[in-house]
């Protein structure tokens, strides 16, 4: 192994931004790792841009230290959207790029997703050979459901196993996800997401005067962005109004919503925050709320990337209590409440408000859970999965 190159592909269904989510944000953190591995090791990276969007192949070429920058490589498709679908673009143009290359095939194809990346991985003809490696982010039938004619999602759910199955190796990052597919009889590796716990070492919260209370994420109703704007409301039109003070990080279908709430005065809205200015941001807040909706069979959410950082940061943790967040958050560490029960949201910020000394020392307590999971622990249990990594990770010439 130490006398040859060895070849690594990662394909995803993205455009790579770094705040753009939980796949994005795990491959900023990942990729330097992986080309820190050996200096045999080359890595390509395929991606696509839709039209309109910038080209972040730049940011993910400056994840390279000096003497990586040849060994690794960004190509990303334009695509047209919405005039055709991404996924038949990137399928189309992935398969043409590879097939006039002239390099060899990667001795490692990896997929971090699901059903789409697989069916790259599966139906190119470059990538016969190569180990294939996916990376679960989620359950592509729970996500999809509510897109797909009910008549037809138990094919839909046949079609995504089958295709599953054709992984070399499978990893799931959370046990949620690894649940839901080991019914099927899947074997399923879980590797829980890392962080870095000195990016997110921030001043702790304080909590005088009005508590801050933050929603960091896609402002989507799977991520409960609707009970959210609930609470608030709630809140602010009742007698401890002037106790509170919201905010709000991202954009999605319902930043209208938000807006609206801003002109109000009833929250601030902060839009888009590059992911490596979320730590200064986070110093400001004293809570961060969880609220992605779990389905009701198997969660599907994974561990998020967003909670880690938070509770690294020592942010008080308000969240549902449901599958994806009980994979890290207790009674101890945190405020957990019924999935959809705005009153009960409401209830636990007052509790917070009136014992503020109970409501730090969760903080404390999350942030200690937290510091097992590194991003170097995350690249140490990826090896493992595959024999000829650790080799490239031994070899040293």
């Amino acid at each position: 192994m130490s006398s040859q190159n060895y070849n690594i592909d990662l394909i995803m269904l993205s455009n790579f931004g770094s705040s753009d989510g939980g796949r994005e944000t795990w491959a900023y953190s990942f990729i330097p790792l992986l080309l820190g591995l050996n200096d045999k090791l080359h890595l390509r990276i395929f991606g696509f841009t839709p039209t309109g969007e910038p080209d972040n192949s730049d940011k993910l070429m400056r994840l390279a230290r000096t003497g990586e920058t040849e060994r690794f490589v960004t190509k990303f498709f334009k695509v047209k959207w919405p005039s055709l679908p991404l996924f038949f673009s990137m399928f189309y143009r992935l398969k043409r790029y590879l097939q006039d290359s002239e390099s060899d095939a990667p001795q490692l194809a990896l997929a971090p997703g699901g059903l789409f990346e697989m069916l790259m991985l599966t139906y190119i003809p470059k990538y016969k050979n190569s180990t294939k490696v996916l990376w679960l982010r989620g359950i592509f039938c729970n996500e999809k459901a509510n897109r797909v004619p009910f008549f037809l999602l138990p094919l839909l759910k046949k079609f995504e196993i089958y295709i599953v199955k054709k992984a070399d190796v499978l990893i799931a990052n959370g046990d949620d996800i690894a649940a839901y597919y080991g019914q099927y009889g899947l074997k399923i590796h879980v590797i829980k997401n890392g962080v870095d716990m000195s990016k997110w070492s921030v001043r702790d919260p304080v909590m005088k005067g009005p508590v801050h209370v933050a929603f960091i994420g896609r402002l989507a109703e799977a991520k409960g962005i609707v009970e959210f704007l609930k609470m608030v409301q709630m809140i602010k039109s009742g007698r401890n109004a002037e106790s509170f003070v919201f905010s709000v990080i991202g954009h999605g279908p319902f930043s209208d919503e938000v807006e609206s709430l801003k002109e109000k005065g009833a929250l601030s809205c902060h839009g888009m925050v590059e992911h490596n200015e979320l730590p200064k941001y986070l110093e400001n807040f004293d809570v961060c709320v969880a609220l992605t909706l779990a389905k009701d069979v198997g969660g599907g959410g994974g561990t998020s990337n967003a909670l880690l950082e938070q509770m690294a940061a020592g942010r008080v943790i308000l969240a549902w209590d449901n599958a994806i967040f009980r994979q890290l958050l207790d009674e101890q560490n945190s405020y957990l409440v019924k999935q959809g029960d705005v009153a009960a949201l409401a209830g636990s910020l007052h509790e917070i408000l009136l014992d503020k000394d109970r409501a730090l020392s969760k903080g404390i307590a999350g942030k200690q859970v937290v510091s097992g999971f590194s991003i170097n622990s995350q690249m140490d249990k990826f090896k493992k999965l595959v024999p000829s990594l650790i080799e490239i990770g031994q070899s040293n010439s």
